[in-house]
């Protein structure tokens, strides 16, 4: 296999091939062997991958209650618990919707990275966190609180400001807002 097809193979998921072949036609090895130890690279690809659209306007989120009927409608009435992210530029303006975790109907489980991948791959400013509760009441649980504080901590040190978490219940009128409540 020549080196051109070793390139190709490496970024199209194939081999992986060792740094020297690699980079072969750019730095000159000056006759060196290859030896066992050499470090191998494996190239990535990150790629956003539109999953579907919405018809919204170019929108501006400004409030709690806005951003609640965004992700309710983006949510179309959902069975099992759902953790959206709302990416936001530096005026609030919508960049994308990110569905972060689906979980059951008592329980969603979402890690900072999941949450905050397609922020930082969209280049947002910032984010609203929002969530359903299947179930109806909007009241926090003391896992939503720890949830938020670790999310805002973890935001805070990306910085990717996090403006809020909105909790829904069964309509986007039925929300609970930690903003709101002086909960972030």
């Amino acid at each position: 296999m020549t080196t051109d097809e070793e390139e190709t193979a490496v970024r199209q998921g194939g081999r992986r091939v060792s740094i020297e072949k690699m980079l072969a036609p750019v730095v000159p090895l000056r006759g060196r062997q290859k030896r066992k130890e050499d470090p191998l690279l494996t190239v990535y690809r990150v790629q956003l991958v539109e999953e579907r659209r919405i018809a919204v306007p170019r929108l501006r989120v400004r409030t709690s209650a806005h951003a609640a009927q965004v992700a309710w409608r983006y949510l179309d009435r959902p069975d099992r618990e759902h953790f959206v992210v709302l990416l936001l530029d530096l005026r609030h303006n919508l960049l994308g919707i990110h569905t972060a975790a689906v979980g059951c109907i008592d329980e969603v489980r979402v890690s900072p990275r999941a949450v905050f991948k397609a922020a930082l791959l969209r280049n947002a400013e910032g984010v609203v966190l929002a969530h359903n509760h299947v179930s109806g009441p909007v009241v926090p649980s003391p896992a939503d609180r720890k949830l938020t504080r670790e999310l805002a901590r973890a935001g805070n040190a990306l910085q990717v400001c996090v403006h809020d978490h909105v909790i829904l219940g069964r309509s986007a009128r039925e929300r609970f807002s930690f903003l709101e409540n002086g909960l972030l």
